[in-house]
C-alpha cells in the first residue's frame, strides 16, 4: 500500500498518480480530482506531488488528526505554500485548501521555539502602533523586509498624517476610517498620503487611528491564535469612531479584514479602488496621463481572496491616457506572499521570473498593483511599479 511516507519523502512528479485512498484518511469532501494542481505556482516550479495543494492538504489532515508527529520535514513541506488562494478558488468541493495548509502550520510552529522570524512577527506586529514609533525601528523593518527594493528610510505615515483629515468639498459625503497597513505605514508612506488626499478631494472626512496589524502575516505563519486578539483590538477601535466605512489601500489588509468578518454591524471594509468604483463613483480626471504602456497586476488576495479580479484594470480605464497592455495568460502570481520571498528566495524568484516574462512580453513599461509585497517583488525584477493611488492622485492634480 501507498503510505504517507510517499508524500513526505517524494510524492512522485506532478504527473504521477498517488493512491491516497490506500493511505490514511483524506480530508472530508476532497475527491482527489487534482484541479488545484493546475493553478499552483509552487507545483508549477517544483514538479513534485508532495508540493502540490493536494499533497499538502493530505499532510495537513494527517497532522490535524494526530496520525503523524510534526517534524522538520512536515514543516518544510507546509512552508511551500504562498497562501495565494488559487487552489481554493478552483476546488469543486469548496474546500478552503490554503487555509487548511496555513492552519496546519500552527502545529509545526512548536518546533521552532527559537525561530527569529516567529519572534519578530509576534513581537513587532502585535504591538506595531507602539513599536513603530521607536527610533530606528522603521529603518530596521525596511532593512529586513525590503532590503532589495531600494527603499529610502523616511518618517512613518502614522507619524505624519493628522488623525482627522477633512473633506475639501463644501459637503461631506462620508466619514471614512482609514486602515493604515504595516507595510504602507513604514515602507510606502507616500501611498498613505495620496490615499487620504484622494478621499478628501472626493468629499470624505478621513480618520486615521493607530491601528494594529491586520493579522495576515501572523495567520500565514501559523500564529492564528494571535490574530483574533489583533482583530478584536482593531474592531473596538474602529467601531468606536462613528464611521460610515473602512477603507484600506492594501489589498492584503482588505482580504484579511473581510475574510475575518471584521466589517460587520453596517461598517463595511473596502479596498481603495473598490470603494471608488462601488461607492463614490468619482468623476473621471480631466488631466491626461502619459501614454505609458501599463500592465495590470491583480494581487492574489484581491483576485482569489476577495473575488475582485478587475480592480487594477478599472484604474487603468478610469484614468485618461493610460495605454493598457494585455497579459497573455492573465495576471499571474508574482511569488512574493509577504515573508515567503525571504524564506524561499530561489523558489520565489522562479515564480517571479514567469510573471516578469509575461509582463515584459506585453510591452509594458510599468505595472499597476495595490499590494506592497507585490510592489517590492515586481520592482526587484527591474519594472516600474505604481499604486492606483499614485496614478489617481496625479490625474486629479492633487497635493498631499
Amino acid at each position: 500500500n501507498e503510505s504517507w511516507e510517499n508524500i513526505l519523502n517524494d510524492g512522485g512528479d506532478m504527473n504521477s498518480e498517488i493512491n491516497y485512498a490506500s493511505a490514511l484518511p483524506y480530508p472530508d469532501k476532497c475527491v482527489r480530482c487534482g484541479q488545484c494542481r493546475f493553478v499552483c505556482p509552487v507545483l508549477g516550479e517544483m514538479k513534485k506531488e508532495s508540493t502540490s495543494p493536494r499533497g499538502k492538504l493530505f499532510l495537513a489532515n494527517l497532522l490535524g488528526k494526530g496520525k503523524i508527529e510534526p517534524s522538520s520535514k512536515t514543516s518544510e513541506l507546509l512552508s511551500l505554500c504562498l497562501a495565494c488562494g488559487a487552489c481554493t478558488s478552483e476546488c469543486p468541493s469548496g474546500i478552503e485548501v490554503h487555509k487548511k495548509i496555513t492552519s496546519a502550520r500552527s502545529i509545526t510552529t512548536s518546533l521552532s521555539i527559537h525561530n527569529f522570524e516567529k519572534h519578530f512577527l509576534k513581537n513587532s506586529l502585535t504591538g506595531l502602533p507602539v513599536i513603530s514609533k521607536i527610533p530606528g525601528f522603521p529603518w530596521l523593518f525596511k532593512k529586513i523586509l525590503a532590503n532589495e527594493s531600494g527603499l529610502e528610510t523616511r518618517k512613518t505615515a502614522l507619524s505624519t498624517l493628522p488623525r482627522i483629515s477633512y473633506s475639501k468639498s463644501r459637503q461631506t459625503r462620508l466619514k471614512i476610517g482609514y486602515f493604515l497597513g504595516c507595510a504602507t505605514n513604514i515602507l510606502l508612506p507616500e501611498i498613505a498620503f495620496k490615499t487620504v488626499a484622494i478621499l478628501n478631494h472626493l468629499g470624505c472626512d478621513v480618520v486615521t487611528p493607530s491601528a494594529f496589524c491586520c493579522g495576515l502575516p501572523l495567520e500565514t505563519s501559523g500564529e492564528s491564535r494571535l490574530v483574533e486578539n489583533l482583530l478584536n483590538k482593531n474592531y473596538q477601535l474602529f467601531h468606536s469612531l462613528d464611521l460610515d466605512a473602512i477603507v484600506t489601500d492594501c489589498s492584503s489588509c482588505s482580504y484579511s479584514l473581510t475574510e475575518n468578518s471584521f466589517g460587520i454591524n453596517n461598517l463595511p471594509v473596502y479596498e481603495l479602488t473598490e470603494f471608488l468604483e462601488k461607492i463614490l463613483d468619482p468623476p473621471r480626471p480631466e488631466k491626461v496621463a502619459e501614454p505609458i504602456a501599463t500592465a495590470c497586476h491583480e494581487p492574489c488576495h484581491l483576485k482569489y481572496g476577495r473575488g475582485l479580479s478587475q480592480q487594477m484594470e478599472w484604474t487603468a480605464n478610469f484614468i485618461p491616457g493610460i495605454k493598457k497592455t494585455d497579459l497573455p495568460n492573465g495576471s499571474l502570481c508574482c511569488g512574493a506572499a509577504g515573508t515567503f520571498s525571504l524564506k524561499q528566495k530561489e523558489l520565489s524568484k522562479k515564480i517571479l521570473t514567469r510573471n516578469l516574462n509575461q509582463i515584459k512580453s506585453s510591452g509594458a513599461a510599468q505595472v499597476i498593483t495595490s499590494c506592497p509585497s507585490c510592489t517590492f517583488q515586481i520592482s526587484s525584477g527591474g519594472l516600474k511599479v505604481v499604486h492606483p493611488a499614485q496614478l489617481i492622485h496625479k490625474a486629479y492634480g492633487l497635493s498631499d
